[in-house]
């Protein structure tokens, strides 16, 4: 299978479109990490076999490794407290910041990030990638890092080969500086001229394999030829064409080009075991993990008309946010200079026809719901060879709950100004054939920071029609808000209106109405759980509210108010019964709480199971290899489908789905063995003492003894976590309110498990951000 180590790590200011961050030098790298040897096999005497093999296969195959030497686990990350190693290069270099100071990061890539910098001497730009040396567990790594810098010098000079400048060694990176080539990708400059012939392909094509053939002339070949690594060296016209990322390139010594002939070699049993059985080529099937291109697949057209280019009508900006399949811009009409938001749906993402089918849906179902005064209004929608683009209406006032948090005035008048609202989309939805299937606060936008401004409903992508009395099976929504028939697998329409109610419950008590330490436990209490309506606020709450609420959160749907009635009832009514003085502040600082808490928490169990012994996670390894099927070092969702199915976990192909946003922090579309120790984690690990302090430090970078705002920020750039409330996450921490956190502190937060308290489950941004430990290790029988 294709090992793609260093396959994104870009020198240009733009990866597959997207906006880049300002980023510090420390941002060394991302959580990912892939291996590139093959996983540790049974440590016993080989016994000598014979089997068949061609001269062709003797003559470009390594030799075998002896598996006495046994190798430490590929997919252990090693810390800084683990060992850095000493020396990658084998010559002592001098200090990078010396000679170049470092500006934003350019690109990020699985094992480097890539930033500008600048030659002080001179003041020229360059590109810099900083290699982690933490990242470097086995000899294999390094001399994989050492020969790509050998490459590159052994290639410099070729005009479209990337220029190396120089490498460079510190405590903690491996740095190589190299040309700068901010002309952009290939395929992206072809799709931007808009106007492109047979002879520029001729052109390009000649450009591609001379490079290939000065490669091969010189004993190397390189191994991830693909259009990514093809970038132009400015925007130019007449710019040059440059070959990047060596980090897959091989020395290669000429072999004999004769018809195989039979011989008999000898092999050890280990590697008869585990060698795959070569496939039939009969069957011969696609590799599922590699990208696909324009020139190797990319769907043809999503959209089932034509469409005008987006670049034509349309100027894009800044992103403004990062989903699984798709990153939203801010974009400018050209005609009008109106913002609007853009989301921009990688094709080569879409890997199914189901895939197909939900965009198509989704951007239906926009257009169908398109006029409604709270649903977030399409512009129009479009297709190029890359991406399919969406472009909406722009909600700049931001999510529902931070809106009531940030006014701090609060009352049960607004609360039902606000349910009515809501309700008010889904009874429109209904009387148009549609239900949402996700409605949760985070789905509520206001249009801009004004006072009245409109709250509208966005994100359709797990909506679809419905015909009166259909029933759906397939589980979808998100843990708090989703209603019991669905997770029996069983319901309608009705489903609206209980996730509808959930938020009103919240509105007016600032915690859910059914929570537990896990997202399994959480479902369990929507199943089988007593509404509490005697905890503070609620004796204050009118009879009124309640009343609604109960009627709301009933659990047979047949008997559950519909979206109409809710309408009509007297506390949901303009000038109605609901109360206008302020609910309890307690109220507003739970909000906080319930929106913020449990990304900390979140990123402290995953650094937790980092740092786990070998013993600790043997099985969860050993699980993880059955599961990784292509040794690639990450789980895809083919093959996380494929594992449960081997392991007798009886899921639904949506409930996988669920697990795998659950698992994936970094959103990257895989788990990497990183991510699957996390989620797979058993809740007892986090109150051991020396993990706490473990992941304390983690955060505290200075070692100061506190972790500060801006070590906060810093640690929600590593793990790509984005619109964060820092200040209000400290707040609800810090007991002392000295403006940061402690260690105990920390502590505390850790082991609350009340939502009252510290809410420990919190609530997910995509779908399932709830804890998800206890589910996970039970669909994998752990």
């Amino acid at each position: 299978m294709w090992r793609t180590r260093t396959g994104d790590d870009s020198v240009s200011p733009h990866t597959n479109g997207e906006t880049v961050n300002e980023a510090t030098p420390n941002e060394l790298e991302s959580t990912i990490s892939e291996p590139e040897s093959p996983l540790p096999v049974q440590n016993k005497p080989p016994e000598q076999v014979t089997i068949e093999v061609t001269t062709t296969e003797r003559e470009t195959k390594p030799e075998p490794q002896q598996p006495t030497k046994a190798k430490k686990n590929p997919y252990m990350k090693r810390t800084a407290s683990a060992g850095l190693r000493a020396g990658v290069l084998k010559t002592k270099t001098g200090n990078l910041k010396e000679f170049f100071s470092l500006g934003k990061k350019l690109g990020q890539g699985q094992f480097g990030t890539t930033f500008l910098c600048v030659e002080k001497a001179t003041g020229q730009q360059y590109a810099c990638k900083s290699i982690a040396k933490r990242k470097l567990i086995s000899d294999d790594d390094v001399e994989d890092v050492r020969r790509e810098i050998e490459i590159m010098h052994h290639l410099k000079g070729h005009p479209n080969v990337i220029s190396i400048k120089g490498a460079y060694e510190d405590a903690v990176a491996v740095h190589v500086v190299m040309e700068l080539c901010a002309g952009g990708e290939l395929f992206d400059r072809i799709v931007k001229r808009g106007h492109y012939t047979e002879r520029k392909a001729a052109e390009l094509t000649r450009t591609i394999v001379g490079v290939v053939e000065a490669c091969h002339s010189l004993g190397v070949t390189h191994r991830d030829l693909k259009p990514e690594n093809f970038l132009f060296v400015n925007n130019e016209e007449d710019a040059l064409l440059k070959t990047i990322d060596f980090g897959l390139s091989i020395f290669f010594k000429p072999v004999q080009n004769k018809p195989p002939e039979q011989v008999t070699i000898e092999v050890t049993t280990t590697e008869r075991e585990t060698k795959p059985e070569p496939q039939q080529p009969t069957k011969a099937k696609k590799n599922p993990y590699m990208k696909r291109t324009a020139s190797a697949g990319l769907r043809a057209g999503v959209l089932k008309t034509k469409t005008g280019n987006l670049k034509e009508f349309f100027s894009l900006g800044k992103k403004l946010g990062q989903g699984q399949f798709g990153t939203t811009f801010l974009c400018v009409e050209k005609a009008t200079g109106q913002q609007y938001a853009c989301k921009s749906i990688a094709k080569r993402k879409l890997i199914s026809d189901d895939d197909v089918e939900d965009v198509r849906r989704e951007i239906e179902i926009m257009h169908h719901l398109k006029g409604h005064p709270n649903v977030i209004s399409i512009k129009g929608a479009y297709e190029d060879a890359v991406a399919v683009h969406v472009v909406m209406e722009l909600c700049a006032g931001g999510e529902l709950f931070d809106r009531i948090v940030k006014r701090g005035h609060y009352t049960e008048r607004k609360a039902a100004e606000l349910t009515r609202t809501i309700v008010g989309v889904v009874e429109a939805c209904h009387s148009l054939g549609v239900t949402h299937r996700d409605l949760k606060p985070e789905n509520f936008l206001f249009v801009n920071n004004e006072e009245d401004a409109l709250l509208k409903t966005i994100d359709f992508g797990l909506s679809i029609f419905f015909k009166p009395g259909q029933k759906f099976c397939d589980v979808v929504g998100s843990p708090y808000y989703v209603a019991p028939e669905v997770l029996r697998k069983y319901y309608g329409p009705e489903a609206d209106v209980w996730s509808a109610g959930v938020i009103l419950y919240i509105l007016l008590s600032g915690v859910p109405p059914f929570w537990a330490e896990s997202e399994q436990g959480i479902f369990e209490q929507v199943l089988h759980g007593d509404l509490d309506f005697s905890s503070d606020p609620w004796p204050a709450i009118s009879e009124s509210a309640k009343d609604l609420v109960r009627k709301m959160l009933v659990r047979d749907p047949r008997r559950r108010l519909t979206a109409y009635e809710v309408l009509c009832h007297p506390w949901v009514q303009v000038d109605g019964v609901a109360q206008d003085k302020p609910l309890d502040s307690a109220v507003l600082s739970r909000l906080k709480q319930f929106s913020a808490m449990n990304k900390l928490k979140k990123m402290a169990l995953k650094v937790i199971a980092e740092r786990l012994s070998e013993e600790e996670i043997a099985g969860l390894k050993e699980m993880f290899k059955m599961i990784d099927t292509d040794n690639s070092g990450q789980i895809t969702f083919e093959e996380l489908k494929a594992g449960m199915k081997r392991v007798g976990a009886n899921l639904q192909e949506s409930e996988i789905y669920e697990l795998m946003q659950a698992a994936d922090i970094d959103n990257s579309g895989t788990i990497d063995y990183g991510e699957f120790i996390a989620a797979t984690l058993h809740l007892n690990k986090i109150e051991r003492e020396d993990y706490l302090f473990a992941a304390f430090s983690y955060f505290d970078k200075d070692g100061s003894g506190q972790i500060t705002l801006d070590e906060l920020q810093k640690a929600c750039e590593e793990f790509g976590i984005e619109d964060v409330h820092l200040e209000e996450m400290i707040q609800e921490i810090d007991q002392d309110n000295d403006g940061s956190i402690d260690y105990n502190e920390f502590v505390a937060m850790m082991q609350k498990g009340n939502p009252q308290k510290g809410n420990a489950a919190g609530v997910g941004k995509k779908g399932l951000e709830a804890s998800f430990s206890i589910r996970f290790r039970e669909a994998l029988r752990l």
